[in-house]
């Protein structure tokens, strides 16, 4: 683990995740900001792990979001399986970790603002299981 990610696992462990979100408040982009450009990363059940295919997806994010400068929104989201505190504290996991990807990747932290929203804004079924497995996700977005 790196530095930078040590350090900031380390808040998190101690404040909890909603204490790093970043919103309009805190500096993070401002309410009126058109988030236009978007890529999915996919997760397992019940992990907020960066592997092989996520990392790919984040790359090819930063290099997008490099070019263009921009302000970056993520929101992590699960499948309704757990209970809705979990899966809450479970999807700002999911933001935060690709927050940390992308400033590792060189997109300044000041220029994100994550924030997780459980199961509350699926995008397919969660009765099936291709459903709920389409439904573990972050959504990285950028102004463009």
């Amino acid at each position: 683990m790196t530095g930078t990610r040590a350090f900031f696992w380390g808040v998190a462990a101690y404040f909890g995740w909603r204490a790093l979100r970043k919103g309009p408040s805190e500096g993070g982009p401002q309410p009126e900001t058109r988030f236009t450009g978007i890529v999915r990363v996919r997760f397992g059940f019940d992990t907020y792990d960066l592997g092989a295919p996520q990392l790919a997806a984040i790359e090819s994010a930063a290099e997008t979001i490099r070019a263009a400068n921009r302000p970056v929104r993520i929101v992590g989201h699960t499948d309704s399986v757990g209970s809705e505190i979990h899966n809450l504290e479970l999807s700002d996991a999911r933001a935060y970790s690709v927050a940390l990807a992308l400033a590792e990747r060189g997109i300044p932290l000041d220029a994100m603002q994550w924030e997780g929203v459980g199961a509350s804004q699926p995008i397919a079924d969660n009765v099936s299981f291709g459903g709920r497995a389409a439904n573990r996700r972050a959504d990285v977005w950028w102004a463009s």
